[in-house]
């Protein structure tokens, strides 16, 4: 039975010869295209933050080899289990070591308005980039002027194709 799926990103779902067709790149496609997004923008070194789960973990590997290949340096790597609401330690850790620029990763918007308030409260004022699960009003109007220069990666609704890096506010 064929099965196409709007929404499915996953890497493992994808295999040679099978019924499963999807609409949507994976999961590792999203993490090598922030990687070169990142490292264009001249940031040599970055943080990373990921919930611990098959879309954080895949776009953060894929990431991080596609940054280093490039050259550039993850000094920072934090995770969390997605459903974790007290993210003060692994946001610490993060401001503490002080990249130029973060990637947010988190899989849900809880995990990720809380990541990027704390983040701010600790005093980090770079910029931050993320994961498409960011595209979404809600974090923007939990967040306000806290999310303020978030870059997204995200799949363009319509008749667009291709990735494409959208700026909030």
């Amino acid at each position: 039975v064929p099965v196409v799926s709007p929404t499915a990103s996953s890497s493992a779902l994808s295999l040679a010869d099978d019924y499963f067709f999807r609409v949507v790149p994976p999961d590792s496609l999203q993490g090598r295209y922030l990687a070169q997004s990142v490292f264009a923008k001249g940031y040599k070194t970055v943080g990373v933050f990921y919930t611990n789960e098959p879309y954080g973990a895949t776009i953060s590997k894929a990431f991080t080899d596609e940054y280093q290949k490039l050259g550039g340096k993850v000094v920072v790597s934090s995770t969390a289990e997605p459903d974790a609401i007290d993210l003060s330690v692994q946001m610490k850790q993060l401001k503490d070591a002080n990249p130029p620029a973060m990637l947010l990763v988190p899989s849900t918007i809880t995990s990720a308005t809380m990541a990027i308030k704390l983040l701010r409260q600790l005093g980090y004022m770079g910029p931050l980039y993320g994961s498409d699960a960011l595209h979404d009003k809600v974090l923007i109007n939990s967040t306000g002027k806290d999310s303020e220069g978030l870059v997204v990666a995200s799949l363009p609704a319509g008749t667009r194709s291709g990735a494409s890096a959208e700026r909030y506010r």
